[in-house]
């Protein structure tokens, strides 16, 4: 039997998701986005892109830099978005004036595995954590 992918529609077969997810990123197939130097790792039942919301946040130089190197998994935000877990994160970074340009933390994408507010956080703010999707 096929490997089977839980989504909010019920289980699909795993090729099949992975050519719809492909699509909703501008790619005609998995194919497509594997021949960009692309993939998309699917994590098990856990793994339900298709259902979550896609975030772009701006970003500091500095704090994007320790994301790329490994040194930094996680955002503190504020919560302004209702960020839950299994959304999708693209960064852009921004100067100080707020100009966004060109930066390596562009070609990948995050996925938020952990969300926590309270527990000495300010009032409406949460602390996510973060993985990458693509690579």
């Amino acid at each position: 039997m096929n490997d089977m992918v839980a989504t909010n529609i019920g289980l699909t077969p795993k090729e099949d998701y992975l050519d719809i997810m492909a699509m909703q990123y501008g790619f005609e197939s998995y194919e497509d986005l594997k021949k960009a130097g692309y993939k998309i790792n699917v994590k098990g039942d856990d793994f339900k892109m298709a259902e979550h919301t896609r975030h772009k946040l701006r970003i500091k130089e500095e704090f994007a830099n320790a994301i790329i190197t490994g040194e930094k998994n996680f955002e503190i935000r504020k919560n302004d978005r209702g960020f839950q877990r299994g959304d999708l994160i693209e960064f852009v970074v921004v100067d100080d004036k707020g100009v966004a340009h060109h930066h390596e933390i562009d070609e990948y994408l995050y996925k938020i595995n952990y969300v926590m507010n309270g527990y000495g956080l300010k009032n409406g703010y949460v602390v996510f954590g973060i993985e990458d999707v693509f690579k």
